[in-house]
């Protein structure tokens, strides 16, 4: 887990890179605020271990202190989850609610090992969900 404050950069091509900072973590995602452009974007931890550089602790006893500070049966939860064969296929079609501005269909359009990049074509958008999170839409159609 990273603390709030921690600051971090990332590559925004073609933009350039920014310098973010931690504002948030709601338990999935952490909350980055760039003031560079005065822009903000939800992060999930393997991301953030991705660019900060930062491997998930193993058990040598060079990397003790990580696994200390963590609880031991983090690293394998997260393991599971990236191995686990998706339940969902590229393809699969969805209904999600935005309150306030309507249900919109979306299709998943690739999987990460651990997130499902998902495209709204109604509006152009793109989100990436979890696996529970999708178990909690209405499936149209299996990819």
């Amino acid at each position: 887990m990273f603390p709030i404050g921690t600051q971090l950069k990332k590559d925004f091509p073609p933009y350039g890179t920014y310098v973010g900072e931690i504002k948030s973590f709601d338990g999935v995602m952490y909350r980055v605020y760039y003031p560079e452009d005065d822009d903000e974007e939800d992060i999930y931890e393997d991301e953030l271990r991705t660019l900060m550089g930062v491997t998930r602790p193993d058990h040598s006893s060079s990397n003790m202190e990580t696994q200390s500070a963590e609880s031991p049966e983090q690293p394998d939860q997260e393991n599971t989850v990236e191995s686990a064969k998706p339940r969902y296929t590229v393809g699969t079609t969805f209904a999600k609610v935005f309150p306030g501005y309507g249900t919109f269909m979306g299709r998943i359009e690739f999987f990460d090992g651990v997130h499902y990049n998902v495209f709204y074509p109604r509006d152009g958008d793109r989100e990436d969900l979890t696996e529970a999170e999708l178990d909690e839409l209405k499936i149209l159609s299996k990819g």
